[in-house]
């Protein structure tokens, strides 16, 4: 049943996508030229400094190197303030970085927390799973997604697409 219900998600996204009725993410503006790690703990749970650590993930693509961003998710991830945000964010630093079972980890302690997961956290997960390649683990995690009732949005279908497509 679930391949079914995988199936006609697959062909309405692809069916919107190609109509260009779904709009897609573009970045806005300029990237910063630099982030230095040591600024990074103005970055723990503030919301304003998405652009920084999207900044930072740039670099990083570039460079092919992902040490700082390692860095940056693993002070994230061990915060005593961790919230819904730094959570998202340190999964996608790990997501970016192919280190799922990482990515996997930030869920399980938010959770431990008391916090609950929301569309963000397992949509960057699922991007995750896509950047490292396991389309079977994108589907256990939207799976797991709706089995708590978590409502995807356009982008998990897209991005859920992407992963069957690649």
């Amino acid at each position: 049943m679930r391949l079914v219900n995988y199936l006609v998600v697959w062909s309405v996204v692809t069916i919107y996508s190609a109509t260009a009725l779904i709009p897609r993410f573009r970045p806005r503006g300029g990237a910063l030229t630099s982030v230095k790690l040591r600024d990074s703990s103005s970055l723990v749970g503030d919301p304003s400094s998405k652009m920084n650590v999207n900044a930072l993930l740039k670099q990083c693509q570039q460079r092919n190197d992902y040490t700082q961003a390692l860095e940056l998710a693993e002070e994230m991830e061990n915060d005593p303030k961790l919230n819904a945000f730094s959570a998202t964010t340190a999964i996608r630093l790990y997501g970016e970085a192919k280190q799922l079972g990482k990515a996997i980890g930030v869920l399980a302690k938010l959770k431990s927390c008391g916090l609950g997961a929301n569309e963000h956290h397992y949509g960057a997960l699922i991007h995750a799973a896509r950047r490292a390649g396991q389309w079977e683990m994108a589907l256990v995690l939207f799976d797991r997604m709706v089995d708590e009732g978590i409502q995807p949005n356009v982008i998990i279908y897209n991005t859920l697409v992407s992963v069957l497509g690649d």
